[in-house]
């Protein structure tokens, strides 16, 4: 079962638990309490299992294990969007919050190497820099510092479809990766027509889906009450 419907069961479980003793709930109201809740977070989007993503450009310049390359790259992983690591990434000098994506992640860099990160917690990674421009998101793939902050390169643009594209692909600074193949040097600045993708949501629920919530437990206390309530002559 999703794990945000297990979440959202156990919610409402525990605040039924708590307004039981007080109004005298049934376990019938109980149960249609959940069941009603379950149906909504059913009714919501939700992410299938493993999603494979893609960063991709036309070059990327850099070492692996001292020997120099520049070509094009690819950069691939499977990874659960319910999985989201939250910290932040800086970009002209603020910080932005976002959600990484621990993966097992490969980069291709084509007639060269292709060899895996070994850092597990590497991974892809969107932000919503909305508030630079409307629409706007960085996507790619990093890895997060002790401090929660996410170190890796990324585009910036707005989303086309499910997937991002570029006009510039940013590194934020010189990074030094351990992989399969030895240690991975990037030091490209800038390349043109990076693409991301896919382009997930926010696991965050939206306020909607609070709303119809509320109005789910808010239906089967009113069915308790009425049940409790004397008629009248």
């Amino acid at each position: 079962m999703n794990v945000r419907v297990v979440k959202s069961l156990n919610r409402v479980g525990n605040l039924l638990r708590t307004i039981v003793p007080q109004h005298g709930f049934s376990k019938s109201h109980i149960v249609w309490g959940c069941v009603l809740w379950l149906g909504i977070t059913a009714a919501r989007p939700l992410h299938a299992g493993l999603t494979t993503f893609t960063f991709s450009g036309p070059a990327i310049q850099g070492t692996l294990d001292g020997v120099p390359f520049e070509a094009p790259f690819t950069i691939t992983a499977q990874a659960d969007p319910d999985s989201m690591v939250f910290g932040t990434i800086e970009i002209e000098g603020t910080p932005f919050p976002t959600g990484l994506l621990p993966a097992t992640s490969t980069i291709t860099i084509d007639g060269f190497a292709t060899v895996t990160f070994s850092d597990s917690l590497f991974g892809p990674f969107q932000t919503d820099l909305g508030s630079l421009s409307p629409g706007l998101l960085a996507a790619g793939f990093g890895v997060p510092d002790n401090s929660g902050s996410i170190q890796g390169f990324f585009a910036i643009g707005i989303p086309t479809g499910d997937s991002l594209v570029d006009v510039g692909f940013s590194v934020s600074q010189r990074f030094s990766f351990a992989t399969t193949g030895g240690v991975l040097i990037i030091e490209s600045n800038t390349v043109a027509n990076c693409s991301y993708g896919p382009i997930v949501s926010s696991p965050v629920p939206e306020p909607s889906t609070w709303a119809m919530s509320l109005i789910a437990v808010g239906m089967t206390a009113v069915g308790a009450l009425r049940r409790r309530l004397p008629t009248g002559d």
